[in-house]
């Protein structure tokens, strides 16, 4: 957890910490201990929540963190939690999402829902500010790709890059083989390669759409990398963040790579 706190989120004492899904609230403390940073958390589940609460007191009568730490209740996508999670978009933080194993992805998702959490933490991240990063232990899935293999396909379709071709960049990391680097697998005997995806927010809240038969993909107007989107959720209808898509054609460079479509 240090090495991804302080290597691939490059987590300083001046930094927002945010974890997402904060469990029993380790992480959380071990940022506002160690980096001295401000430490925040989110849980769904309230038995991790009150333990964690309870954790949390026991460490801070013991000795006191030379940053603050707040752990929270609630549902990451609720708008009321988007200013708790994300500034607002006005100041840059840094998060961490151990949605390992899909736990956020299709197994998150009730019958008849139209997102999962993925989409969701995916929305949320394109509505943070320019240097903002996450690092999640499952891929996500955006309506564009990262910065620079978005211009390497403009390019290849005799495109212009641009610098707001798209508003993140990305690193796919081996952190190890799984039972050597995660306590959850120290006693397996699987050996495949674990992974932190990091996600770092560059130039605008904007992208070209990918598709070079659209219109916009040439000289826009840009796409807005998120979007507000009313859904129902109980029968009730909720504002909900997802990532942005190109209204004109509604076609993602990365949807049609995943269908191995030609363009």
């Amino acid at each position: 957890t240090d090495n991804l706190l302080r290597e691939h989120l490059r987590l300083s004492r001046s930094d927002i910490f945010i974890d997402v899904g904060h469990g029993i609230g380790n992480t959380v403390l071990q940022a506002a201990y160690t980096i001295g940073c401000e430490a925040r958390g989110i849980e769904v589940t309230s038995d991790r929540h009150m333990l964690a609460a309870r954790i949390q007191q026991h460490v801070f009568a013991q000795a006191k963190a030379p940053g603050k730490a707040k752990l929270v209740h609630g549902r990451m996508e609720v708008k009321e939690h988007r200013a708790f999670l994300s500034e607002l978009g006005r100041r840059p933080v840094k998060v961490f999402c151990n949605n390992f194993n899909c736990v956020f992805g299709e197994r998150s998702k009730k019958t008849f829902q139209k997102y999962t959490l993925d989409d969701y933490l995916a929305g949320l991240f394109s509505y943070m500010a320019p240097g903002s990063k996450l690092a999640t232990l499952h891929e996500l899935t955006f309506n564009a790709n990262p910065l620079a293999d978005a211009n390497d396909h403009r390019e290849m379709h005799s495109l212009p890059r641009d610098e707001n071709a798209s508003y993140y960049e990305f690193e796919k990391i081996v952190l190890g083989r799984q039972n050597e680097c995660v306590s959850w697998s120290a006693h397996s005997s699987c050996t495949k390669d674990f992974y932190v995806y990091v996600y770092t927010r560059v130039g605008e809240r904007k992208f070209l759409c990918c598709n070079p038969r659209c219109d916009r993909a040439a000289s826009g107007p840009y796409v807005s990398s998120y979007k507000e989107e009313t859904v129902k959720e109980g029968g009730v209808d909720v504002e909900r963040l997802v990532v942005g898509l190109c209204e004109s054609c509604r076609k993602t460079d990365r949807a049609k790579r995943c269908r191995g479509a030609k363009l």
